[in-house]
């Protein structure tokens, strides 16, 4: 990852793309769809995708939390899940980013996703119930939140501007900045949403998911182009 006038052609410093950094991706994208529909499945009462939090499923403790019945029988699947989406993304960027040459986007993208990853260690270790609310941890629960949702979108955002100098890269690279726009979009609605009593243009947990299913997205069709090695194919030209 050359930034200077005269840009290569890829971004790899090597023949081929790091396809084990794919093989991650698309692990971290379909373990974390399965391990969150078989944590809704056994969710008490009904789970709602529309209107349940994703981090409902990992609250251990049932109760109610901000008129929220909650009771996950499989927490600890859901608490999984947040932590291996962490440390797969995390791991899969430190490959990408040996394959890359110094430059500022490769450090702020392996940067953002260490805060992706710390991130949803939080969330995994703090829960949003009334329990965590009582004894005072559950801000560290929104605080993991925050920057596991801010990091993963301003990553994306950060690899499609930079992938988009490189000949052969400007669809990926469009399509990598929009799924982090989408994401940040989600979330600045998600906040709109909350902080008022006059607007509810989309239930909680429909925006909250805008702003993390993008990531995973972007992660499943990542690493099959990383495996096939044809990234850099995705071109407009």
């Amino acid at each position: 990852m050359s930034e200077t006038l005269q840009t290569p052609a890829r971004p790899w410093n090597r023949p081929r793309p790091p396809r084990v950094a794919g093989v991650l991706l698309i692990v971290a994208a379909i373990l974390w769809f399965c391990l969150e529909a078989l944590a809704a499945s056994r969710f008490r009462p009904r789970y709602s995708y529309a209107h349940n939090y994703i981090s409902d499923l990992g609250v251990p403790d049932p109760g109610t939390f901000e008129g929220r019945a909650m009771d996950s029988p499989l927490s600890a699947v859901a608490n999984f899940m947040f932590l291996s989406q962490g440390i797969l993304f995390l791991v899969a960027a430190i490959l990408l980013t040996r394959a890359i040459a110094p430059s500022a986007s490769r450090r702020a993208f392996l940067l953002l996703a260490i805060g992706y990853a710390i991130g949803f260690t939080l969330i995994a270790t703090f829960h949003g119930s009334e329990q965590a609310a009582a004894n005072g941890t559950g801000k560290f629960h929104v605080l993991g939140g925050a920057i596991a949702a801010i990091s993963g979108n301003v990553a994306l955002i950060v690899a499609g501007l930079y992938l988009r100098k490189f000949r052969g890269h400007n669809i990926f690279g469009v399509f990598t900045v929009t799924a982090g726009v989408v994401g940040i979009l989600s979330l600045v609605l998600l906040m709109i949403d909350r902080s008022s009593t006059s607007i509810n243009l989309l239930p909680d947990g429909t925006w909250e998911r805008g702003g993390c299913y993008p990531i995973l997205v972007w992660e499943f069709v990542t690493g099959v182009l990383l495996l096939r090695g044809s990234a850099s194919n995705m071109s407009n030209s």
